[in-house]
């Protein structure tokens, strides 16, 4: 559950790279859990292009940090793309 009250069910995930990237456009909601999820950024839409191309090379790699996208729904049918950062 969210701070304004949304409870988000897990939809899917990991996502693909191209998945994600099409998610990164069309999610209601994008968030960046950096610190492997301990510091949540929500990232605003005019800043989600700038946020994909720092992290894309490092989905699902074998270098430090990677990203793992998950993607979420929500009871009145919006989206939530997640990408979790690990350690």
């Amino acid at each position: 559950m969210d701070a304004d009250g949304c409870r988000w069910l897990v939809h899917r995930g990991p996502l693909d790279v191209r998945l994600a990237k099409r998610r990164v456009r069309t999610a209601d909601v994008m968030i960046i859990g950096e610190g492997a999820g301990d510091r949540l950024r929500c990232v605003p839409p005019e800043e989600r292009d700038a946020a994909w191309a720092s992290i894309k090379d490092r989905i699902d790699s074998d270098g430090l940090p990677s990203y793992q996208p998950y993607q979420f729904t929500s009871a009145d049918g919006r989206e939530l793309l997640y990408i979790e950062q690990t350690c």
